[in-house]
């Protein structure tokens, strides 16, 4: 089976992927802020893990978009 993409399907993959990187981003900036809210050893690598995944999944919106299916390939299955 071959997936249409369509250029509103790829646009919409990317601007999703976008959001999800700028808030993995913000997580990031936040786990290495000096000063704030709960600036706990805990508290800035919950926040380095919700960076990461946040990035990582945004990334496989940008690969989703290319592809045109969220099982190709096989990684963004899993």
């Amino acid at each position: 089976m071959i997936a249409v993409i369509t250029r509103a399907f790829q646009i919409s993959n990317y601007i999703e992927g976008g959001l999800w990187i700028s808030i993995g981003v913000g997580f990031a900036i936040a786990a290495v802020r000096r000063k704030g809210i709960a600036y706990t050893g805990s508290g800035r690598r919950q926040r380095r893990i919700a960076a990461l995944h946040f990035i990582l999944f945004g990334i496989s919106d940008v690969v989703e978009a290319q592809t045109g299916a969220w099982y190709r390939p096989i990684w963004l299955l899993l």
